[in-house]
């Protein structure tokens, strides 16, 4: 698979994606966002791709969008109406629809986020929606939407459950003012591992094949459970997991008989 704005490896049953705009610190443009969504759905539609890593080119894994995309034609909603086409749909309002992670493409496969550098704003997507997450000793995280007169709503309400409520709403609050070194970020759970850089791409590939060395429906499963159960109580989240179980071992066996 060749794109613009991605580099892609494939590796056996694991797929290395490098975010590929290092001159802009892999800032997210419209375009780099469908090559990702198309990356996602083609990786969840192959069975024989079980293991995603994502990192960065150059020195920075992601600053978020980039602002010069942000300030084109299409994005000035000033001159815009609140309601257009037939359908009355409302044109300048932000829906919550997203397409740059697996999870926004409703894939449940591991994925492995390998942070090299500067991590902000709209990158933060990646980091909330990872199921392991390292990153390099140079690693910086932060976000800018509050400083930029935007309110912050989805990258920290889901930090919020992986970090302390504290630790993210300062982040949100105090925006380009509140960076977490990567020391900090190991200290309150926001990523697994802290490597050096030079090794943080290998090391991250190295455990997406640990991974892929378990059955893929088990890995599926687990983390389609996990991530659903999130918005449940304990008891209904094993509920919904324990169908799940069901599901994904009717899965296994009936590969196993596509296979005899």
């Amino acid at each position: 698979m060749e794109f613009e704005t991605l580099l892609y490896e494939r590796r056996d049953h694991v797929i290395v994606v490098t975010l590929n705009r290092p001159e802009h610190k892999n800032a997210i443009i419209p375009k780099m966002r469908k090559e990702l969504q198309q990356v996602w759905q083609d990786f969840n539609n192959d069975d024989d791709l079980w293991v995603s890593v994502l990192t960065g080119a150059g020195d920075d894994f992601c600053i978020g969008g980039d602002d010069d995309d942000s300030k084109g034609p299409s994005r000035d909603i000033s001159t815009r109406p609140l309601f257009s086409g037939n359908n009355s749909k409302l044109s300048n309002r932000d829906e919550a629809h997203r397409i740059n992670t697996p999870k926004h493409n409703e894939c449940w496969k591991p994925f492995i986020l390998a942070v090299n550098g500067a991590c902000s704003s709209g990158a933060l997507h990646f980091l909330v929606d990872s199921d392991i997450a390292i990153c390099s000793d140079d690693a910086t995280f932060w976000d800018t939407h509050t400083g930029r007169e935007s309110v912050v709503i989805w990258e920290i309400l889901q930090m919020t459950r992986r970090i302390p409520y504290v630790v993210a709403s300062r982040m949100a609050l105090m925006a380009e003012q509140e960076k977490l070194s990567a020391q900090r970020a190991l200290e309150v759970g926001l990523v697994n591992e802290v490597v050096p850089k030079a090794q943080l791409r290998d090391h991250a590939i190295a455990i997406a094949e640990k991974v892929a060395k378990n059955d893929p429906h088990a890995l599926i499963g687990t983390i389609e459970a996990l991530w659903k159960g999130q918005d449940l109580g304990m008891f209904q989240a094993i509920k919904q997991g324990l169908i799940l179980r069901q599901v994904q071992k009717y899965n296994m066996l009936l590969a196993r008989q596509q296979k005899d």
